[in-house]
């Protein structure tokens, strides 16, 4: 019973309680995610380095959905922009029309 309710406390502690998207206009994107213990943590990606925004579709053998994510100039990942939640695909979609409002895609 104590493993397990050690196993329990630790899902808690390291579960995402907050993901966030904050565009930067001329500047930049900076994704972060926080949980009740686990610290923040923050990427931020400059208006350079950033060669497109998308709304990309993920399938599993249960569930549809779909996910922002930044294109980033050399490097072969995307930056997903919010990796644990699911988000709706009309919050997705304003997003995405802002962030391609300050990032137009660059190939």
């Amino acid at each position: 019973m104590p493993i397990l309710l050690g196993l329990c406390l630790l899902h808690a502690c390291r579960a995402t309680k907050y993901e966030r998207v904050t565009l930067f206009k001329g500047i930049g994107a900076q994704i972060e995610s926080g949980g009740l213990l686990m610290q923040t943590s923050k990427t931020f990606f400059e208006r350079n380095e950033i060669a497109a925004v998308l709304i990309n579709e993920a399938v599993t053998a249960v569930d549809v959905y779909y996910y922002l994510c930044f294109v980033i100039k050399g490097s072969e990942e995307l930056a997903i922009g919010f990796p644990t939640s699911r988000p709706s695909a009309n919050f997705l979609a304003q997003v995405y029309k802002e962030a391609k409002r300050f990032f137009p895609p660059t190939f």
